[in-house]
C-alpha cells in the first residue's frame, strides 16, 4: 500500500513536471476589453501601426474598427471608427499613414490613421470594388496599391492606395480567402479552399500566373516571411510551410489546426497562427530559419486574428466572449512551449490528477494482503 502511495506521489510530481519545466513557464493573460459590453462580440483582422502605437481590430457587432492605445500593457481603449457596413480584412500602409477596410457591401475604406493630422482617424474615402464583399485583403508598399479579395465572387480588385481609384480586377472563378503580395517576386498570391489550391497572379497584366494545388490543406489565412520567401499556411487541420522558390518543398505542423489568420512580424521572425477552432482554441507560433513550431498558446477568447506589439513583446488575440469581449495580451514566449493555464486547463489538469490517484489508491488497496480474500479450502481426497 505504502509503495502504491508513493508512486501515485511520483506520478503527481512527473505530471506537474511535464506541465512546468518541461512545456516551459506558464503564459499569464491580461485582457483590454472594451467599454460597456456585456453581450458577445465578433471580430476579424487585425494591424498594428508600430510606430504610433497604435492596434486596430476589425469588430462587426459595432459595425466599425476599434483602436487601442499600446502604451500601456495591456493596451486600452481609444475610439471606434464607424463604418454603415461590417467590417472584415484589414490593411496598414506605414508610408501613407493610412488604414483600408474592407467592407461587407463590396466597399474598400479608406482611413486617415496619421495622429498629427487634423483628420486623424476619419473616414477620407469610401470605395465601391465592383464586387458583393471585400473580405481579406493586403498592401504592397513598392506598388502603392491595396489587393481586395471579393471572396464568393472570385476576384481580387486592384485600388490605387494614394487616389482610392479601382484600377483592375484579376478573375480566378473560385471563392477565395488571403490575398498576400509578395515583394521578392512582385507577385500576388492568394488561397481558394474552394479550389484547394493558391492562385499567383500577376498585378501588372491581371493574369493567373499558375495554380499551386494544396489539395486537403483547405488553407485560409497565410503570410510571407520576405527573406526566406517561404509562405507559412492556416490549414484546416494543420499549418503549412511552402517554400515560394520551390512550391514542392513544403513541411507541415500538426502541432496546432483550426486556423484562420496569419501574421509576420519581419522585427521578431515570427508568424502568429490565430485558430480559433483548434482544440481548445489557440495562437501558435513559428519562426526561425529553418521555419519551426515554437509554441502555442490557448485563447479561449476564440479570437481569430493575432498581432505583436514590438515595443512590449506583447501578442494580442481578439476576445468574443459575452462580458469580456476586447483583447486578450500575454507575451510572446521564447524557448520551449509554454502552457496556458487558463481555467479549462486548471479544470483539464486537476480531473486528470484526480484519476491517476484513484486508479492508484485502487491498485493500493486490492494489492494489500489484509483486502485480499481468503483463499478457498482445499477438497480432499476421499
Amino acid at each position: 500500500m505504502k509503495k502504491c502511495v508513493r508512486a501515485a506521489a511520483a506520478a503527481l510530481v512527473l505530471l506537474f513536471s511535464a506541465c512546468t519545466v518541461g512545456s516551459g513557464s506558464p503564459i499569464k493573460y491580461s485582457a483590454a476589453s472594451l467599454p460597456n459590453t456585456t453581450s458577445s462580440a465578433s471580430f476579424d483582422a487585425m494591424e498594428i501601426d508600430q510606430a504610433a502605437g497604435r492596434l486596430y481590430v476589425a469588430d462587426r457587432a459595432d459595425s466599425g474598427v476599434d483602436v487601442f492605445d499600446l502604451s500601456t500593457v495591456p493596451a486600452t481603449y481609444a475610439k471606434t471608427i464607424s463604418f454603415s457596413f461590417s467590417p472584415n480584412g484589414l490593411a496598414f500602409a506605414p508610408d501613407l499613414k493610412r488604414l483600408y477596410v474592407g467592407l461587407g457591401n463590396g466597399s474598400l475604406g479608406i482611413v486617415d490613421v496619421n495622429l498629427t493630422s487634423p483628420t486623424a482617424y476619419s473616414v477620407i474615402k469610401v470605395v465601391p470594388t465592383g464586387g458583393k464583399t471585400v473580405d481579406l485583403i493586403d498592401y504592397s508598399q513598392p506598388r502603392h496599391e491595396v489587393y481586395a479579395s471579393n471572396g464568393s465572387d472570385g476576384t481580387v480588385t486592384k485600388v490605387d492606395a494614394n487616389t482610392g481609384a479601382v484600377t483592375g480586377q484579376m478573375k480566378i472563378g473560385f471563392g477565395l480567402e488571403q490575398p498576400r503580395f509578395n515583394p521578392v517576386d512582385g507577385l500576388v498570391y492568394v488561397t481558394s479552399p474552394d479550389a484547394g489550391a493558391m492562385f499567383v497572379l500577376d498585378p501588372n497584366t491581371g493574369t493567373v500566373n499558375k495554380k499551386i494545388g494544396i489539395g486537403s490543406c483547405l488553407g485560409k489565412g497565410f503570410a510571407i516571411n520576405p527573406k526566406l520567401d517561404q509562405a507559412m499556411i492556416a490549414c484546416s487541420t494543420w499549418v503549412q510551410r511552402m517554400n515560394l522558390r520551390n512550391t514542392s518543398d513544403v513541411e507541415v505542423f500538426k502541432d496546432i489546426g483550426g486556423g484562420d489568420l496569419v501574421t509576420y512580424d519581419a522585427a521578431a521572425d515570427r508568424f502568429l497562427v490565430a485558430a480559433p477552432d483548434d482544440v481548445p482554441a489557440a495562437v501558435g507560433i513559428f519562426g526561425g530559419n529553418p521555419i519551426r513550431y515554437i509554441a502555442k498558446a490557448r485563447a479561449p477568447g476564440h479570437g481569430n486574428s493575432a498581432a505583436l506589439d514590438e515595443q512590449h513583446g506583447t501578442i494580442y488575440t481578439p476576445d468574443t466572449r459575452a462580458g469580456k469581449a476586447g483583447l486578450m495580451a500575454f507575451d510572446l514566449p521564447n524557448g520551449e512551449p509554454p502552457i496556458s493555464l487558463d481555467s479549462s486547463a486548471l479544470v483539464e489538469i486537476g480531473a486528470a490528477i484526480a484519476v491517476i490517484v484513484l486508479v492508484m489508491l485502487w491498485i493500493g488497496r486490492h494489492s494489500d494482503p489484509v483486502n485480499r480474500p481468503a483463499p478457498l479450502p482445499r477438497r480432499r481426497r476421499a
